[in-house]
């Protein structure tokens, strides 16, 4: 694998547990909200 093809595949890879950890802290605070716990 070059440095290019390794560096490409570790910036998708960033973006998407990005993604995935802001998916989840919105479901989160989504849930607590239906609770009547959040703000």
């Amino acid at each position: 694998m070059t440095i290019v093809e390794a560096f490409v595949v570790g910036m998708v890879a960033g973006l998407v547990a990005c993604f995935l950890i802001s998916l989840a802290v919105l479901l989160v605070v989504g849930v607590l909200h239906l609770l009547g716990v959040g703000c």
